[in-house]
């Protein structure tokens, strides 16, 4: 199921929303996450957040739901590892 996933840049969301560094999560047609580097706050190594914004069920829900990476590679491949339950 992990992947499934597709990064896309969000084409939905308004201008105001929009950056380069901030990219929708899509598996099977539906948008289930963010991927996108934080404005601030964030350390250097750690600089991607990753977020799981739904699921299919809330029993079905994965743990951990977001977290970090230091590279939107890693940032990603948290997030396939969360969605895919292995996490």
């Amino acid at each position: 199921m992990a992947s499934d996933l597709i990064l896309r840049p969000p084409h939905e969301r308004t201008a105001q929303f929009r950056d380069a560094d901030d990219y929708d999560v899509w598996c099977e047609q539906k948008i289930v996450g963010r991927v996108f580097r934080p404005s601030a706050g964030v350390p250097a190594d750690t600089s991607w957040m990753w977020s799981i914004t739904t699921w299919p069920t809330p029993a079905t829900a994965p743990q951990p739901h977001r977290g970090y990476g230091a590279t939107r590679e890693e940032a990603m491949a948290a997030f396939a590892k969360s969605w895919g339950g292995d996490g």
